[in-house]
């Protein structure tokens, strides 16, 4: 009997803005505001700067959405 292995399953569109957001509280946390940088948030999050870029628009909406 063979179990297949689990399939990887993208997160919902919420799901991800939500990781995003706390990864962004994480590094504003830690770095501050005049450290923080998209690449650092992706960094935290384990996604692409494109996904964060995808999902905000950019660093000031989604700071302005983690505050």
């Amino acid at each position: 009997m063979t179990t297949d292995a689990p399939k990887n399953r993208r997160a919902e569109p919420d799901d991800r803005r939500e990781m995003l957001v706390a990864a962004t509280l994480r590094c504003l946390g830690r770095d501050g505001h005049a450290g923080i940088s998209v690449r650092r948030i992706a960094t935290e999050a384990g996604v692409s700067v494109g996904l964060l870029n995808h999902h905000f628009g950019s660093i000031e909406a989604l700071i302005a959405e983690t505050y």
